[in-house]
């Protein structure tokens, strides 16, 4: 990149004092850019004059026409700064220096041939300030088309034509030597810009930069929040699966009991079942019973009890009979009493049996009632300490959800503002990432 100044007569003094520093010349200089310790780096391409700057300057003058004014520009300086790229960082340092040594040369054999040698003040190459560049001053000198002649015009030798045309000739001029290195750029690509204006360019570029680091660095930070945010969910979400799993594993270890209950129910309700039709059997027995019961009640009340009969005392009568009875006839009635007593025994059997079935069934119904109540309480209970902690976990995942919400509102907030001010800070910031990604190759290949 290159920019051009021009100068009255006062001030050629003091802008050749500058280009021509040297170590220990005791001028004290007010840019803070210079290293007095590499001054000695410094060097001129142009020839040597007799007497110096100065005197050069003056015999020029006088030898072509000049206004008699003091604001007459009397010398212009093109500052030619080295590209000091990226890839001109990575080059060894004898290949860094080999280059800028044939940058300048080259650089000033186009100035020279563009202004003319014998307009030549000098052209110091300043190696101890930041950026390496080269001081190309020289007399403007044309033709004086009018009155024949050469003289001094600065108008008419830096031409709006020669200084938009300046960078493309110049690296042109580079091209043809060889030379690898661009002075076309950003702020050179349509034409030549004051030193104000790059000034202001440099500067508005450097608040770009600033802002879009910053903006940067909080991409940065709200990705590694966003991020740590996902990872602390991801972990969350495992640690809610394995308790989950737990608890699924206890629902099927309560379910597999609930079933073992149930089976034990069903045994339960089978055993009653079958205590029922026992009951039911016995209670026909019963009822059968009772019905012999009630006729031989009734049977009873028309025949002798044995007692009763044995108390008869009949006797034999001449024929063989009793006395109003057969023979036959009493030893039916004593058989008869004696059925009579039989039957009263299995019907006191029935009624025992009956109360005994009876006793059995209830002792089943209230056994497995108190099993089923105290299994039930037992199912309630595991249920309750199965769904307790997943209430208070579903409201502690509702929170950390809000907060992370909260993050990618705010990454979406940074979003629309960079959006708005910076149109390009994706594509600046997807290359600021792939020239890190390089960089770490880089440092793995080393």
């Amino acid at each position: 990149m290159a920019h051009v100044e021009k100068f009255a007569r006062g001030t050629t003094g003091v802008m050749c004092g500058h280009y021509g520093r040297t170590e220990g010349d005791g001028v004290r200089r007010s840019n803070e850019n210079i290293d007095p310790a590499r001054t000695h780096l410094n060097y001129n391409l142009a020839p040597a004059h007799d007497g110096g700057q100065i005197a050069f300057i003056q015999k020029r003058l006088s030898e072509v026409k000049l206004q008699n004014r003091a604001d007459v520009k009397v010398m212009c300086d093109w500052v030619v700064t080295l590209p000091v790229t990226d890839e001109f960082k990575q080059q060894k340092p004898e290949r860094q220096e080999e280059l800028t040594q044939g940058f300048f040369r080259a650089s000033y054999d186009f100035l020279e041939k563009r202004y003319g040698r014998e307009n030549v003040v000098s052209a110091y190459v300043h190696m101890d300030e930041k950026t390496p560049h080269m001081h190309f001053a020289f007399i403007p000198v044309t033709e004086d088309r009018k009155k024949g002649g050469f003289k001094v015009s600065a108008k008419e030798v830096l031409t709006r034509s020669d200084l938009q045309t300046f960078h493309a000739d110049l690296q042109r001029f580079l091209g043809q030597r060889g030379i690898p290195l661009a002075v076309l750029n950003g702020a050179t690509k349509d034409g030549n810009k004051t030193v104000a204006e790059l000034k202001k360019a440099t500067a508005l570029e450097a608040t770009a930069a600033k802002r879009i680091e910053s903006a940067k660095r909080e991409i940065d930070n709200a990705t590694a929040s966003v991020q740590t945010a996902k990872e602390t969910a991801a972990k969350e979400k495992e640690r809610v699966r394995a308790e989950v799993e737990a608890a699924r594993k206890e629902a099927e270890a309560a379910r597999l009991a609930a079933d073992s209950v149930h089976a034990e129910a069903r045994k339960a309700k089978m055993d009653v079942s079958a205590a029922h039709g026992e009951l039911s059997a016995l209670e026909n027995q019963k009822k059968q019973v009772e019905r012999d019961i009630a006729a031989l009640q009734s049977e009873r009340d028309k025949l002798l009890t044995a007692a009763e009969v044995e108390a008869l005392n009949g006797k034999r009568t001449l024929t063989g009979g009793l006395k109003g009875v057969s023979y036959e006839d009493y030893e039916a009635l004593k058989r008869t009493a004696a059925d009579v007593d039989r039957m009263r025994v299995r019907v006191s059997d029935a009624e025992e049996r009956a109360a005994a079935v009876e006793s059995r069934e209830k002792a089943v119904l209230d056994s497995y009632n108190r099993q089923l109540q105290e299994k039930s309480a037992e199912l309630n209970a595991q249920y309750q300490k199965l769904i307790e902690p997943h209430k208070q976990r579903t409201l502690a995942e509702m929170q950390k959800q809000v907060e992370i919400d909260k993050k990618l509102s705010r990454l979406e907030q940074l979003e629309r503002f960079l959006d708005a001010h910076f149109p390009r800070w994706r594509d600046l910031f997807q290359t600021f990432q792939r020239q890190q990604g390089k960089s770490r190759d880089t440092g793995r290949d080393r």
